[in-house]
């Protein structure tokens, strides 16, 4: 969905491996989508858009994607007021790329 620049898809797939972690955790009886992670997952809902955590150990941050900088604007505010940080991150003017091996 990435390198096909499928934006939908790229949001689906997000959230469904969010998702993913979510039942994995529960089956396992070891949330993997911690208390704080699952209000943010249901916020970035509300506001249309989709997030999942990152990093080891349940996450250490959580990465949110949209396609409508208006709902991820009004999730760092919605965010901020349920006490959450929001990063403050630059793209990587070579963006990602793929090693050939």
């Amino acid at each position: 969905a990435f390198e096909n620049a499928n934006t939908k898809a790229f949001l689906e797939a997000a959230d469904a491996y969010a998702e993913g972690l979510r039942a994995l955790g529960e089956t396992i009886r070891a949330p993997i989508l911690s208390t704080p992670h699952a209000a943010l997952r249901a916020l970035a809902t509300r506001c249309g858009a989709v997030y999942k955590p990152s990093g080891a150990g349940g996450g250490d941050i959580g990465v949110a994607f949209g396609d409508d900088a208006n709902a991820l604007e009004r999730l760092v505010h919605e965010a901020a007021n349920e006490g959450f940080a929001a990063l403050t991150i630059d793209i990587d003017p070579l963006g990602i790329e793929t090693l050939e091996r």
